[in-house]
C-alpha cells in the first residue's frame, strides 16, 4: 500500500509486485493530494487495488498514471473522502464578524501574503493562516498579523477559505 505513487518508490513497488504477482503480490494506490494535473514518466502496471476521492480524480489516474493494462485487468476501485474537524472560534480572540482562512504552501506564499494585505486595508477581518503540516514554513509568516493556525488536525469554522489546490478544498 503505498500513497506517493509518482516517484521513484512507486516504480520500484510496481515492478517488485509485478515479480511476485504468482505468488499473490498485489499493490494498492492510495490518493494524498490533488490528481488533476498530474503527469507520470513511468505508468504502473500492477495496480490492483485503488482508493481515490471522486471521478475526476480516477480518470486523472487512467490517464497519467495507469498503465491501460492494468485498467483492463480486475482493477479495483474504492472511494473515500478523509473528514476534517472543523472548531468554533473564540470571539475573544477572533473579534470582527468575517473570519478568512488561508491554506498555506511555500508554492503560494506570494501570493497569500499579497491578499492577506490587500484584506487589511479595506476591511475589519480575522485572518488565520494554516501551513501545511508536512512542508518547513516560513518563520516570518508569524510576524505578519495573522494568527497561525498550528493545530493539525483541526481547522476553524471560517467563512472564506482561499487556498492554493489542496485537498483541503475537497474535504
Amino acid at each position: 500500500v503505498m500513497a506517493e505513487h509518482h516517484d521513484r518508490w512507486a516504480v520500484l513497488a510496481d515492478f517488485l509486485v509485478g515479480a511476485k504477482l504468482s505468488s499473490g503480490a498485489s499493490l494498492a494506490i492510495v490518493q494524498h493530494g490533488v490528481e488533476s494535473s498530474l503527469k507520470s514518466t513511468h505508468r504502473l502496471k500492477n495496480v490492483s487495488r485503488l482508493y481515490v476521492y471522486d471521478d475526476a480524480s480516477l480518470e486523472a489516474f487512467k490517464d497519467n498514471i495507469l498503465d491501460s493494462g492494468a485498467i483492463e485487468a480486475k482493477l479495483e476501485v474504492c472511494f473515500y473522502m478523509p473528514h476534517i474537524s472543523l472548531v468554533d472560534l473564540d470571539g475573544k480572540k477572533f473579534p470582527h464578524k468575517f473570519t478568512v482562512l488561508f491554506v498555506g504552501h511555500p508554492s503560494a506564499e506570494v501570493l497569500h501574503v499579497s491578499i492577506y494585505e490587500r484584506l487589511l486595508k479595506g476591511c475589519e477581518v480575522n485572518v488565520i493562516y494554516k501551513p501545511h503540516p508536512t512542508v518547513r514554513e516560513n518563520r516570518s509568516l508569524h510576524k505578519l498579523g495573522w494568527v497561525v493556525w498550528g493545530k493539525k488536525e483541526e481547522f476553524p469554522r471560517v467563512d472564506l477559505l482561499i487556498s492554493y489546490p489542496s485537498t483541503l478544498v475537497e474535504e
